[in-house]
């Protein structure tokens, strides 16, 4: 509780010096260019496999079509957005999160360089905006036109968003209370600025055409990271079921991952001790993995990024997931993309009949146990998926 009370101290001193930098910055002269627009989104590499299409749909848009749009974003996904963006994209401001929240220099510089730019339409579409990032550069950039969600309906967020940085936008999209597929979302936040409806059915995304890897004809991926301990399936379990696919269908098997998703890719490898074993955690940029996604027979993974590039890619998955976010980011809606499979806790998969309630109780967080979902429950899956495959299903 104390470490709780540190850390709210903690962010209200650096959302007050993120203040004070961007009152002084308003003494520096900056002109508006007309035609400009910044588009904001800070978010994981997740977040940003459901929105890049809509900056397709921006550029192409009667409204935005004459305009040069730039792009504020994480930089975890960098290589990713100037890959596959950069003929809608006129220039990118790239954000470390960690650092523009500790570091005073870094923040200030990022600061500036958004105020000096003169945008005159800055857009943030993030429905789980923060005042201490996205809402700081709408602040700092004094774009004439500011407009933002009206938000997620986190209690501890909703309040301080209305206390503090509702006022920096000049127009707030209202967003229903009921939890909606984040895809779905930002597809309704786009039709209502750009006052046209937009055609997008699901996320997609092309792969290159080579990777520096030789990999075999057919394999099946497992991705056993997920950036929270609480989210992760137990390595040993993805060994087990790794161990099941070599034995069973004698399809090979490719561990991917971040750089730091590497140790457990080892581990999983070491315990599997076969030759149709290939490990390219953290050896892959992300244009790269979603071609290597792209190839595969399956992926199997936690609740990451990784089953959102797959349904983009229009490959099957099967997700692990202890309900984080449930009825957000996970399951798909069958609309969307029907290549899906989830596996959650007892606690969800008992009661999937009342899944309007479970999505209200899960939309924000979960603290079930991942690992009480079994090797044989991702087995029957397996077996599933791999059967329709070979009945020619296309997914």
């Amino acid at each position: 509780m104390f470490s709780l009370f540190i850390i709210k101290i903690k962010n209200l001193i650096v959302f007050l010096i993120s203040i004070l930098i961007i009152i002084l910055l308003k003494f520096q002269k900056t002109t508006t260019h007309l035609h400009t627009l910044l588009l904001i989104r800070l978010d994981e590499i997740g977040d940003f496999v459901l929105f890049c299409n809509f900056i397709s749909a921006v550029k192409a848009s009667q409204k935005y079509q004459a305009y040069r749009i730039s792009l504020c974003g994480n930089e975890l996904w960098r290589d990713l957005a100037e890959h596959f963006f950069r003929h809608e994209i006129h220039s990118f401001i790239w954000i470390q999160k960690t650092k523009f929240y500790s570091n005073l220099f870094y923040k200030y510089r990022i600061l500036k360089q958004i105020y000096q730019a003169g945008f005159e339409v800055v857009i943030n579409s993030r429905y789980s905006r923060g005042i201490l990032y996205d809402d700081l550069i709408v602040r700092a950039s004094r774009a004439p036109i500011t407009i933002g969600s009206e938000g997620s309906l986190e209690k501890h967020a909703q309040w301080k968003r209305h206390l503090f940085t509702d006022r920096y936008y000049t127009r707030l999209i209202p967003q229903s209370g009921e939890v909606n597929f984040e895809f779905l979302r930002n597809k309704y936040f786009f039709e209502k600025i750009l006052e046209e409806p937009i055609s997008l059915r699901k996320p997609a995304l092309k792969q290159i055409k080579e990777i520096p890897f030789q990999l075999p004809e057919r394999y099946i991926i497992l991705f056993p990271g997920a950036g929270e301990i609480k989210r992760e399936w137990a390595v040993e379990k993805f060994a087990q079921l790794g161990k099941f696919i070599l034995q069973k269908y004698n399809i090979p098997i490719v561990l991917c991952g971040s750089p730091k998703d590497l140790e457990k890719s080892q581990q999983i490898d070491k315990i599997l001790n076969n030759n149709n074993t290939y490990n390219l955690a953290g050896k892959t940029s992300l244009p790269e993995l979603i071609s290597i996604i792209a190839n595969s027979e399956l992926l199997i993974s936690n609740d990451t990024s990784a089953p959102h590039i797959t349904a983009a890619v229009n490959r099957p998955f099967i997700c692990i997931s202890n309900g984080k976010t449930l009825g957000r980011f996970s399951p798909y809606p069958k609309e969307v993309f029907a290549g899906s499979s989830y596996i959650y806790p007892p606690q969800i998969m008992n009661n999937l009949h009342e899944m309007d309630k479970l999505k209200e109780q899960y939309q924000f967080d979960s603290d079930l146990a991942i690992n009480e979902i079994t090797v044989d429950q991702v087995k029957i899956l397996v077996a599933e998926i791999l059967e329709k495959k070979l009945k020619g299903y296309t997914f």
